[in-house]
């Protein structure tokens, strides 16, 4: 997780305990995180490219998006205001592979 900014860590952690033993199987393909403001609320729109890969992909990844855009993510010094899944693409076979990306919105505490 070098090189990632604070919100994004968080995000991450939250993620991998949400996915147990096979948080292994999460690695992160790309990210961007620009900070965000309203009236209010300061935080960051984190965009997260995460792949599964090898065997148990396919269902590391459905334990992860099940329930994923109303779950409560512990993140420190923070909360999930919004998170969408933009993508979801499969590749079954020999070498399953999967694909996802997500925007979320993450708002720091005070």
């Amino acid at each position: 997780m070098t090189g990632l900014p604070e919100p994004a860590r968080g995000l991450l952690r939250a993620l991998g305990a949400r996915l147990g033993d096979d948080r292994a199987l999460l690695h992160v393909a790309g990210w961007d995180a620009e900070p965000w403001c309203s009236a209010g609320l300061v935080g960051a729109r984190v965009l997260l490219d995460l792949t599964f890969a090898g065997a148990g992909a396919e269902p590391a990844a459905d334990r992860l998006l099940d329930g994923l855009p109303d779950a409560e993510l512990a993140l420190p010094r923070g909360y999930v205001l919004d998170l969408a899944v933009d993508a979801d693409r499969r590749e079954r076979g020999t070498a399953p592979r999967v694909e996802l990306a997500l925007s979320v919105l993450v708002v720091e505490e005070d």
